[in-house]
């Protein structure tokens, strides 16, 4: 008998593919196997394999006319070669906030991550719609009656399961549409990364310019007061103040090249690029305007914004997984067509029934998953209050700092002009004797604070409103690739359905 059974599947092991037999391949290979098992002996196996013919077909017609997850991912997954070959071709191209932006949303691993995360929620969607189709079976029983040992050969179609499968497709839909949402939720983190290192490297720069002008300035002033010195007009104290206000604009100088290099450094991690400062190209005051109205940014945020659509989404599949708990509490009716037999051929029986399955639940497990669903619910409500709430915070928040920065950049700017006039009518006096050296080295220090304040203002200002509209998901700042998130997909299911199913 074994070596019958294994001259049997022997041919089918070679004709397997590594990822699983397809349905084409299991209608073409069906045929063949039966007249093999018939030619055996084994005709035990015609009556279950008869009957999941059509059930094959039905299965084949609908993946052939099907929603794909390797055609929903095609789009997705093209973005990402294409991008990585613009960026191995126009490395010489300035590197702007917006490449930069545009870059870290299509390469960065945790984008590539959500993405690999929505494949396994859309597998396990199709997986839960499987459910629907038959499903075959196999029993070797011992017979105590007759001493004999049956073999069992079937197949199980459920006919009403009370809401089950229905509730768990649409669970799983839910889940794999929350996935969605979440690549688009993961490029709005990584595109706020982006522009938060930006913001340093553009901070870190204005004040590695302001500091090595400063340097450059007290030391000249250093060698006109060791010249004084010499010729016994100043004296030694001098001497030591502008030498200890050159050591301190050394270190500051240190310290922002420090930073812009560690920042460059987050920042080539965040694109997938080695960037230098040479690379980028930095934003200016020309073209520094008035932020969009609070109202309208805060309307396009509450329809367009990632976080909040996938907290929404959150709420949908925790009414699925409640009504998946009320359906355990129905039973499930199932036909079954089964081919009984001792292997001898003295006793075969074929059967079609119906029968009832109900499974109880240890104590009142089924009653704490029904509670627990619905505090579920609950709580992803109120998650996404608190996002929304959160959102409409920190639009407020960025709106007023863009405000702020943009008023208080053209003060500071001509404050930084007037500083350095004083600084050089300071010069000329200090040589005709009318200023004392301390006044004069204030008054460079001064400018150069005011400097440093002035770039501090001019990247608080630029970041601050690419932050709004990241938040309010501007589709031209991010290239299309966050979408209206307020529809939902046409596969996605919107009403708990806890009706019969067929």
């Amino acid at each position: 008998m074994a070596k019958r059974l294994f001259s049997l599947f022997f041919p089918y092991v070679f004709i397997l593919p590594r990822g699983g037999v397809s349905m084409n391949e299991a209608i073409v290979s069906l045929p063949l196997f039966c007249a093999r098992a018939a030619h055996a002996g084994y005709r035990c196996f015609l009556f279950p394999l008869l009957l999941l013919l059509p059930m094959l077909l039905y299965g084949c017609a609908f993946t052939s006319t099907g929603r794909s997850p390797e055609r929903d991912f095609a789009v997705l997954d093209a973005v990402v070669p294409a991008e990585r070959a613009a960026l191995s071709s126009d490395i010489a191209e300035p590197w702007t906030l917006d490449r930069l932006i545009g870059a870290s949303i299509t390469t960065n691993p945790r984008v590539l991550g959500s993405l690999a995360g929505y494949r396994a929620a859309e597998s396990r969607a199709d997986a839960a719609w499987a459910e629907y189709l038959p499903v075959p079976y196999v029993d070797m029983r011992y017979d105590a009656r007759d001493g004999d040992r049956v073999g069992v050969f079937g197949i199980r179609q459920p006919l009403w399961s009370g809401g089950k499968l229905s509730s768990g497709l649409q669970a799983a839909r839910s889940i794999a549409w929350s996935s969605k949402l979440s690549i688009s939720e993961t490029q709005l983190s990584t595109a706020l990364d982006v522009v938060n290192r930006y913001q340093a490297i553009l901070c870190h720069r204005v004040r590695i310019e302001a500091h090595t002008k400063g340097v450059s300035l007290l030391e000249r002033y250093a060698s006109m007061m060791e010249r004084r010195k010499a010729s016994g007009i100043s004296s030694s104290m001098e001497v030591s103040l502008v030498a200890s206000r050159l050591l301190q604009e050394r270190s500051d100088l240190s310290m922002a090249r420090a930073g812009l290099h560690t920042e460059l450094d987050h920042l080539s991690l965040l694109v997938g690029q080695r960037l230098s400062g040479k690379d980028l190209s930095f934003v200016d005051d020309q073209g520094m305007v008035a932020p969009p109205a609070l109202d309208t940014l805060r309307d396009h945020a509450m329809h367009r914004n990632p976080m909040l659509a996938r907290a929404s989404a959150t709420i949908d599949v925790a009414r699925h997984q409640r009504s998946k708990e009320l359906a355990n509490l129905l039973p499930t009716v199932v036909l079954k067509a089964e081919h009984q037999s001792d292997f001898s051929g003295t006793d075969v029986e074929n059967a079609v029934y119906m029968t009832m399955e109900y499974e109880f639940g240890g104590g009142l497990a089924a009653l704490g998953a029904i509670r627990s669903a619905r505090s579920g619910i609950e709580k992803a409500r109120q998650n996404e209050e608190s996002v929304r709430r959160d959102l409409e915070a920190v639009l407020h928040e960025e709106h007023e700092s863009c405000q702020v920065s943009l008023a208080r950049y053209t003060l500071s700017r001509d404050k930084t002009r007037y500083s350095q006039a004083v600084l050089d009518s300071y010069t000329r006096l200090f040589v005709a004797g009318k200023v004392s050296w301390l006044d004069l080295l204030n008054s460079a220090r001064e400018l150069i604070q005011n400097e440093v304040a002035t770039g501090d203002l001019l990247a608080s200002y630029w970041g601050s409103l690419y932050r709004l509209r990241l938040y309010s998901a501007d589709p031209e700042l991010l290239g299309g690739l966050i979408n209206d998130q307020a529809s939902t997909p046409a596969d996605s299911p919107v009403e708990d359905v806890d009706t019969d199913e067929s």
